[in-house]
């Protein structure tokens, strides 16, 4: 059995274990990872009505990204229609009852795994992390306790809390998007791949923004020509998928004058051969291929739901353009 059928298996198998049962194997798992690779990856694990398990990453750097995070998840539970998740993360625990561990100075590090049915059962645990100069880490005996704090609210969060959602496209606008045939979706896809290896040669550290500025220049033109709907499917994808598309961007967020300042000084380098690939191509295949590479651009800099608050931005300003 190849890898990808073991994991599908390990996954469906997971989705018939009862609320404890998953629990010991979530946290069986995060041990072993500790062990091995001396961190353990911040997740959720979550399980959907029609069985599907979904690993989504929850870590962030700061107040900011937190707040996304937190912002994002009620929303994907609910659109994904999960039943169960569990958490795990490393943080600082206290003994004492203090408002933020991390500023008593007699803190230990924990592992910390929680878990959730909806209208139904919660539960939290937490180990201590020992750690020893030149040995692996482990873990003590796992401790429960009543647990508390965002991450077990994830069910209850106020929909008007949640992110804007897009509304499910009618039928002329699915029609719209598949007005290609097959030739031509065929085409986007090596168009796109031509894309990123011409990019992929001319990139240079720090121009990240320039490349998603020169591709976003192929498409904004083609959005008051019907192609509006195509760039509300994308931000859709990336709220319903942060375990395809992170949640959090992959590098540090540059202030916008630093945006366009980077997008002014180095677009030009790459809007020349972008436009020699695109020159006279069919528009369908122009917008999906430029698309599908600014996509994955844009979410390593903005993250999925900020680079779907871009798109959604743009769709609203060329709709406001074009009511004018």
């Amino acid at each position: 059995m190849g890898e990808s059928k073991r994991k599908k298996a390990a996954l469906r198998s997971l989705a018939a274990m009862s609320l404890t049962e998953h629990v010991d194997d979530f946290r069986a798992r995060a041990a072993s990872e500790l062990r091995r690779r001396g961190e353990v990856r911040h997740r959720l694990e979550a399980v959907t009505e029609g069985g599907e398990v979904i690993e989504i990453d929850t870590s962030y750097r700061g107040d900011r990204e937190r707040e996304t995070v937190c912002r994002t998840l009620p929303g994907v539970l609910r659109r994904r229609g999960v039943t169960r998740y569990l958490m795990v993360a490393e943080a600082w625990m206290s003994r004492e009852a203090v408002e933020r561990p991390s500023a008593d100075p007699d803190r230990v590090e924990a592992l910390h795994v929680i878990a959730v049915e909806r209208g139904g059962e919660r539960c939290n645990f937490v180990a201590e992390i020992k750690r020893q100069k030149d040995e692996r880490p482990t873990l003590t005996e796992w401790e429960s306790d009543e647990g508390r704090g965002w991450m077990f609210e994830l069910f209850d969060a106020d929909p008007d809390e949640q992110p804007a959602v897009t509304p499910v496209m009618d039928e002329d606008a699915v029609k719209s998007l598949n007005r290609a045939t097959t030739r031509q979706f065929a085409s986007s896809i090596e168009v796109a791949e031509e894309l990123l290896e011409v990019i992929q040669r001319l990139h240079r550290p720090g121009e990240d923004w320039a490349i998603f500025g020169a591709l976003m220049a192929f498409v904004t033109p083609l959005l008051s020509r019907g192609f509006r709907n195509g760039l509300c499917h994308h931000a859709r994808m990336l709220r319903d998928r942060p375990d395809v598309f992170p949640i959090t961007p992959a590098v540090e967020p540059l202030d916008k004058a630093a945006i366009l300042a980077c997008i002014k000084k180095h677009g030009g380098r790459y809007r020349g051969p972008i436009a020699e690939i695109l020159h006279d191509l069919d528009e369908e295949v122009v917008f999906n291929s430029a698309m599908n590479v600014a996509v994955q651009g844009g979410v390593a800099l903005m993250g999925g739901p900020g680079c779907a608050d871009y798109l959604e931005g743009l769709a609203a300003e060329t709709q406001d353009e074009a009511a004018a």
